[in-house]
């Protein structure tokens, strides 16, 4: 392992690792984490040259040669994309569908396969450490929220939904739930709280269920895009200026 940056201005310097054991929900790993967030958003850009460039970055942080080398041309997301597709990316769900991130980490280097970079950026979504998590969502939120509103939903998903959001205190009343984008002014600062965003975090996978039976795929797209906004509206009130 290696350490990138000083440790000014409370930022810590980032661990950098090649090992599997790095995707887990570690606060020394989590500046690793957050450039392999980015990362993969390039990946989905389908930006060749800017993944060549990165090739050595890459290599660095434990992606395979395959997803380094500039040649992965990942399709369009679809609705089935985020649906496990059975074998070891069905057994790298727990706990009412919870991802092991280690797992679909080591899934996604093995495959190249954007069908294992979701649900690995799923898990990062969920994680308590600040950064991460927004860091994954806001590579979920520019692959998802082209669906939103495509499909009618599950009454009940729109309520837990609903209820998840009137959860968190947006100040004078004001909840972000109707927006179609992450809302941008007079923002009400919310102290990051890791346990109620695991909590709301969690509300929604045992909604969604994506690796039980008959998984509503068209609801699960609608709940993560949610979700994703949700963190992200969390993120703009931060008092974490890294996270903000």
């Amino acid at each position: 392992m290696t350490e990138i940056g000083a440790e000014d201005d409370g930022t810590k310097a980032i661990v950098i690792s090649s090992e599997i054991e790095s995707a887990a929900e570690q606060e020394e790993f989590q500046g690793l984490n957050v450039c392999r967030s980015a990362a993969l958003s390039t990946l989905f850009g389908r930006d060749s040259i800017a993944v060549q460039q990165l090739a050595p970055e890459m290599r660095a942080m434990g992606f395979s040669e395959q997803l380094s080398s500039g040649a992965v041309d990942w399709p369009d997301i679809t609705p089935e994309d985020l649906i496990p597709d059975g074998g070891s990316h069905q057994e790298a769900y727990r706990d009412g569908g919870i991802p092991d991130r280690v797992q679909l980490w080591q899934i996604l280097n093995d495959t190249g396969s954007s069908r294992a970079a979701y649900p690995f950026l799923i898990a990062v979504l969920g994680s308590p450490l600040e950064r991460e998590s927004v860091a994954a969502a806001a590579t979920l939120w520019r692959q998802l929220s082209k669906f939103q509103g495509s499909q009618t939903l599950d009454p009940g998903a729109l309520f837990m939904l609903h209820s998840v959001y009137a959860s968190w205190d947006w100040g004078q009343g004001f909840t972000p739930w109707l927006s179609v984008e992450p809302y941008t002014d007079d923002l009400h600062v919310i102290p990051w709280n890791p346990q109620q965003w695991e909590d709301s975090y969690r509300k929604v996978m045992d909604q969604w269920r994506p690796a039980g039976e008959n998984p509503k795929v068209w609801q699960g797209v609608f709940v993560l895009c949610r979700l994703a906004q949700l963190r992200l509206e969390i993120a703009l009130r931060s008092q974490d200026v890294v996270t903000r």
